[in-house]
Formats: structure tokens, C-alpha cells, sequence
């Protein structure tokens, strides 16, 4: 019933969103512009996101090292994979996938796989939540824009500080969630406290300040990779906007995808484009034109890779779906580390 719900729930909002994006375009000037992007520069785009992608996968392997060298061309392999199935597959099963893959490769124990992919996607919400407060505080923008911004702000500096203190502070954070979580019934706090310790386990895979810093830096790289493939993008349509739009733009993209929708983040991804694009007076026929090929510029090379790939492992997409049948999820998948696993593999 659960699975049906969040299915059901993902496709509402993936409709909703494609509705709003779409509501008065105007389908002509859609065809004029798509006829009209240049084409050589849409390559170099593509050639750069896949080069952030690549970043991501040193990224991944850079947090992989404290417990096990697995080499950057077999974190590519895994990413491709899990991305692949966030693309095709409902309920974001990408990241549990992607762990999966990486605990049956491999002998981490398979709570331990999910913690720094957790870690990874903390340090793409901070990497993308300093790219607003840049934006914010280096370059005018419209006053809405800049409270919305300066909120923004205010988060990542609360974000950051939460960080530190769970990170020195372990067992002091899990009593203070613990109490917080109390109003909910036993089993929906369970799940939560389960959520809680991968995240904790997630930061504290990074030992030292030095190795924290590292994957931020490297969280930065992808995500100004991303940008710079956002700004030939841009230069292919034509559009004019400040500099400080691709931060902007950036930040909106990725952080408005995080909302659950349908597999492949269509929807929210086109609504959120015109959204940030419309700050700056762009043409929502030609936004809606924009975020197709953005869209596509990364979604259509990752897929495709996601399917080499899992051919490579002698898997199928029928097989990640049987999993999904299962009831695997974050949750069902932290219970299947078996005690002696924790007994067998500690972290250095």
C-alpha cells in the first residue's frame, strides 16, 4: 500500500509541477527555439557535465578511502548505475541501489555503504546552498529574491553548525533526537532514528577536519563543473542574463529537484528552471524550451551509462525492480547489516 501511495504521490507532484511549467507557453515559440540552439555549443555542455560526473566519482572514492580503495572508474560504474535507476525507477532508489552494488562488490557492510553516500549528498546540499549565499551577497538581485537568499543563508550557517556539533557531540545529538522524535508512534520513530544514525555514521566516516574539507572542495568542483555546462547551455539559447543567474539558476535547479516526484525529477525540474529563469525577465516559452535540453543534456548520457553498466555487472533493471517489490529501502536495507558485519569490519 505504502509503495502505491508514494508512487501515486510522486506522479501528482511530477504532474502539478509539469503543469505549472507549461501553463501559458506557447508551443510555437518552443519550436522556434529548439530550432534555433546551437548545437556545437550543447556538446561542450554535455562534454562538461559529464566531466562533473566524473568529479563526482573521485568525490565518492575520496570518501570510500578510510574504509576501502575501490578505484575512481568503479565509483563511476556504481554512480551510472544509481543514477540510471533514480532516472527510470520510482521512490529515488538510486542511492539504495547504488549501495547495494557497492556492499555485494565489496566486503563494507551495507549500512556502512549508505553512510557516505549520505555524507556525499550532505556535501552537495552545503556545496549548493553556498552557491545561493554567494549569489546573495556578492550580486543584486531583486529584494524578494534577496530575502528569499538571506533565509537561505540563514540555513547554511544553521546547517553547518549542526554538522559540527553532531560530529563532536554524537551521543549528546542522538539523545536530543530521541526526545525530539518522542511524539511519534514507536515504529515511524524507529524508522526516523534508523535515518538518523546512517546520516551520523555518514559524518563521522571523515576523521579529521583536513578530509571533511577535501570533500567539500570536491563538492564544490562538481558543482561549478555543473554550472560552467549551465552556462553553455545558456549561451547556446541565447540568453541574456547576469553572471550571477548561474548561481542562482544552480542553486534553484538542484535544491527545487530534492522535492519527490515521478522517476527523472520531470516536473519539478522544468518548473524550478522557470522559476530562476524568470527572476531575470526570460520568456517562459523559452525557459520551457531550456529546461528540456538541460534536462536532457544530463539525464539521456547518464541513463544510457547507468545501462552499460548494469550489463557489466550481469544485472537488469528487472532486477532492481524486484528489489524495489522487496520493500527495500533505506530503512530495510540498514536492518540487513548483521551484527557479526559490525562485529567483522570497524571503521578505521
Amino acid at each position: 500500500m505504502r509503495k502505491h501511495l508514494t508512487l501515486w504521490l510522486g506522479l501528482f507532484i511530477s504532474v502539478l509541477f509539469l503543469y505549472l511549467a507549461m501553463k501559458n507557453v506557447r508551443f510555437a515559440e518552443i519550436r522556434k527555439s529548439l530550432s534555433q540552439v546551437h548545437l556545437p555549443t550543447i556538446l561542450w555542455a554535455m562534454v562538461v557535465f559529464m566531466i562533473s560526473f566524473s568529479v563526482r566519482a573521485l568525490r565518492w572514492n575520496y570518501i570510500l578511502r578510510p574504509i576501502k580503495e575501490i578505484g575512481v572508474p568503479q565509483a563511476f560504474s556504481l554512480l551510472s548505475i544509481g543514477f540510471m535507476a533514480n532516472n527510470v525507477l520510482p521512490a529515488r532508489l538510486g542511492e539504495v541501489v547504488r549501495a547495494y552494488f557497492l556492499a555485494k562488490k565489496t566486503d563494507i557492510r551495507k549500512s556502512l555503504s549508505l553512510a557516505t553516500i549520505v555524507l556525499e549528498r550532505l556535501s552537495d546540499f552545503a556545496a549548493l546552498l553556498l552557491a545561493a549565499l554567494i549569489a546573495v551577497l556578492f550580486f543584486p538581485l531583486p529584494p524578494s529574491v534577496r530575502r528569499v537568499g538571506l533565509v537561505a543563508s540563514l540555513f547554511f550557517v544553521f546547517f553547518v553548525v549542526l554538522l559540527i556539533f553532531i560530529h563532536f557531540r554524537k551521543d549528546k545529538a542522538l539523545r536530543c533526537f530521541d526526545r525530539f522524535l518522542s511524539f511519534l508512534p514507536l515504529p515511524t520513530k524507529q524508522k526516523m532514528m534508523e535515518r538518523i544514525h546512517a546520516f551520523m555514521e555518514g559524518l563521522l566516516i571523515l576523521k579529521s577536519g583536513k578530509e571533511f574539507f577535501w570533500v567539500i572542495v570536491l563538492a564544490v568542483a562538481v558543482w561549478a563543473f555543473w554550472a560552467v555546462a549551465l552556462h553553455y547551455t545558456i549561451l547556446a539559447f541565447g540568453i541574456q542574463i547576469p553572471f550571477s543567474a548561474r548561481l542562482l539558476l544552480l542553486a534553484v535547479i538542484n535544491l527545487g529537484a530534492l522535492i519527490p516526484s515521478s522517476p527523472g525529477y520531470v516536473g519539478p525540474y522544468q518548473y524550478f528552471c522557470w522559476v530562476g529563469l524568470s527572476i531575470f525577465g526570460v520568456d517562459k516559452s523559452l525557459a520551457f524550451s531550456f529546461s528540456i535540453v538541460l534536462h536532457a543534456l544530463w539525464y539521456v548520457p547518464l541513463t544510457g551509462l547507468g545501462f552499460v553498466f548494469l550489463w557489466k555487472e550481469h544485472a537488469s533493471i528487472s532486477q532492481i525492480r524486484t528489489l524495489k517489490n522487496q520493500g527495500i529501502s533505506a530503512e530495510t536495507f540498514l536492518a540487513a547489516a548483521e551484527p557479526e558485519e559490525n562485529s567483522r569490519e570497524e571503521m578505521p
